[in-house]
């Protein structure tokens, strides 16, 4: 169940301030409601922010039942059982670039698959541009340090649908159906 949390939207961009007690899971609930294949998700930000939990929430929307673990000693991992089969993986071993074998395995399945990338900046660009859709989600704290609460921001790149609509379904999902006032 979503909560009724209060956002607050930062006026001319798509940043959102989230509240200490917002689980980044509803978040990953609604991109994978929402979600198709040949889309990839780059989610960036600090250890402990709330990445893996996002991806945890992706895939129960999309009905994995497999319990979807971190995968940042294994690397990636496949799920499959879904309405979209899911690639998740994770550079934060990589402190520089992802592997030749990590671009791989995610250029293999750009187009029928739906992929998360933890540390998604570390991803190069000739990978990204595979896929129809790139969403990059960037997470940071905010706020004061015993309850903090999260920066939320997002950029689509896309060449082949329309997305217009994200930013506004995100607005309607975080504010409980009630749009942002800036």
């Amino acid at each position: 169940m979503f909560g009724p949390w209060q956002m607050v939207k930062q006026p001319d961009s798509s940043v959102w301030i989230l509240p200490s007690e917002f689980q980044t899971s509803e978040l990953g609930e609604f991109f994978g409601s929402n979600a198709s294949s040949g889309t990839l998700i780059l989610l960036s930000g600090p250890t402990g922010i709330g990445k893996t939990s996002f991806c945890k929430g992706v895939a129960r929307s999309l009905g994995i039942r497999e319990v979807l673990t971190s995968p940042t000693f294994l690397t990636w991992q496949f799920y499959e059982g879904g309405r979209i089969p899911l690639f998740h993986g994770d550079l934060d071993r990589f402190k520089g670039s992802a592997s030749e074998e990590f671009e791989w395995a995610l250029t293999e399945c750009s187009q029928e698959k739906l992929a998360l990338v933890e540390w998604g900046e570390r991803l190069s660009l000739k990978a990204r541009d595979l896929f129809a859709v790139t969403i990059h989600l960037s997470f940071s704290w905010e706020g004061d340090l015993e309850c903090p609460g999260r920066r939320f921001s997002f950029i689509v790149d896309s060449l082949s649908r329309d997305v217009s609509g994200l930013e506004r379904g995100i607005n309607l999902f975080l504010n409980d159906g009630k749009r942002w006032k800036a």
